[in-house]
């Protein structure tokens, strides 16, 4: 409010109206005091008073335990540990290597199939161009009816992997044909920390059953993993996957030699809710969720032997692995 005379010498009193720049500025100190006030309430015992003003309790943020100056070549190289790995959910296994900066793993038609890759935004279909391993031996197929390169993950089990190394980008020739974009390395436990017993349920018809332990035997250790799992997806026709698996692996340390001979068993069936003409769900044919041919399906199935040997001699470490594999898809 303002008041000044008018040539008469009246007293007038005006409204002062604000400016748009002053009163954007005012409405603006006003919600910094009450969103200030919201975290006031809402911090309750993180604030501490020094002095009579209000502080907040220090937060410490500290970069990746694992110190790769000169270990690594690249910043596009590095290690993911079982910790980290432990902190991520997981709604399909082949999400495990989304731990990875700059990777996406989605699915299409059926959770049996391998999954889709995206790495720095490049779509790598179902692992063309990202080289896996698991437990020391290949996942990519060479050769497959789905593509070159295939790299089904459904048979891994999340709980027994205990670190990823990952590499980004064309820079590394020994990691073979399949890592143009990239390749992970996935490490497979050899001692669980504790015997594990799970049985999980969620929306979807979703189910899973999991079995692990690791007693001591013959010198050594001798880890077994057994899984069952079953989900339907939010599909009209229901995906009905039910996939068994299962892991036996001996690891025993002698010296500098260390060994580990791994058994692996996966077998999987599905339906499959495929891609479908948007013209079809426009025009009331199907719903979103529907299908158009509701025989859609696939089964699968992997089986494996793996054998490694590793000695490690001052900076110097020798590797050796061995493998036989028989995997197979058949989609409908």
């Amino acid at each position: 409010m303002m008041a000044h005379k008018n040539k008469e010498g009246q007293c007038l009193t005006l409204i002062r109206i604000m400016s748009f720049k002053e009163g954007f500025k005012a409405g603006l100190n006003w919600a910094v005091r009450l969103f200030g006030s919201l975290i006031v309430i809402g911090a309750g015992s993180t604030l501490a008073f020094a002095g009579g003003v209000q502080t907040m309790h220090p937060v410490e943020v500290t970069d990746s335990a694992e110190d790769l100056v000169g270990a690594a070549d690249s910043s596009t190289e590095g290690t993911i540990l079982s910790q980290q790995l432990e902190e991520r959910p997981y709604s399909r296994t082949g999400e495990v290597l989304e731990s990875i900066p700059g990777m996406e793993i989605s699915q299409h038609s059926g959770e049996g199939k391998a999954n889709q890759y995206y790495l720095r935004g490049f779509n790598l279909d179902h692992g063309t161009d990202f080289q896996t391993t698991v437990c020391g031996a290949p996942v990519n197929m060479p050769s497959h009816a789905h593509g070159q390169g295939y790299s089904d993950l459904n048979f891994m089990i999340p709980e027994i992997v205990s670190g990823i190394q990952y590499h980004k980008g064309s820079y590394f020739a020994e990691q073979g044909d399949f890592s143009a974009a990239g390749s992970a390395n996935i490490m497979c436990a050899n001692v669980l920390e504790h015997s594990i017993a799970k049985v999980e349920e969620g929306t979807d018809g979703f189910q899973r059953y999991l079995l692990a332990s690791s007693p001591a035997f013959l010198g050594g250790h001798l880890l077994y993993a057994l899984e069952m799992s079953h989900s339907d997806g939010p599909w009209v026709h229901p995906d009905n996957y039910n996939k068994y698996n299962g892991l036996v692996r001996y690891s025993r340390t002698m010296g500098e030699n260390q060994y580990s001979l791994t058994f692996q068993g996966y077998h999987g069936e599905w339906n499959s809710t495929d891609q479908v003409a948007l013209r079809a769900i426009g025009e009331g044919l199907i719903p979103l969720f529907g299908s158009l041919d509701p025989t859609d399906g696939g089964h699968s199935y992997r089986y494996g032997t793996t054998g490694e040997w590793q000695r490690t001699s001052g900076e110097v470490t020798t590797k050796a692995d061995a493998y036989i594999i028989s995997y197979g898809l058949d989609l409908w």
